[in-house]
């Protein structure tokens, strides 16, 4: 789940803290391809608690980017197409 970190209201992202500093670190270390150019997004580091983070890798979330459309063939490739 994530949404906007704005979004501040039950039942949302920003309630249950996602997406969480740890796992968007995890996405980013596993990722080859750089994001260009690179962004400043909110990420979590705990329920309704944010900060901003520098995200340099090809890491892409709907609450950040909004509608994300990735195109990946068998041979591995990907490409961000939206």
């Amino acid at each position: 789940m994530m949404g906007p970190s704005d979004r501040e209201v039950a039942w949302s992202a920003w309630a249950y803290g996602h997406p969480r500093r740890d796992t968007v670190e995890m996405l980013a270390e596993a990722v080859i391809l750089a994001r260009t150019p690179a962004v400043e997004v909110p990420v979590a580091f705990k329920a309704k608690q944010f900060e901003l983070m520098r995200v340099e890798k090809a890491v892409y979330g709907t609450g950040w980017d909004g509608t994300v459309v990735i195109e990946a063939g068998t041979t591995g490739k990907a490409r961000r197409v939206e």
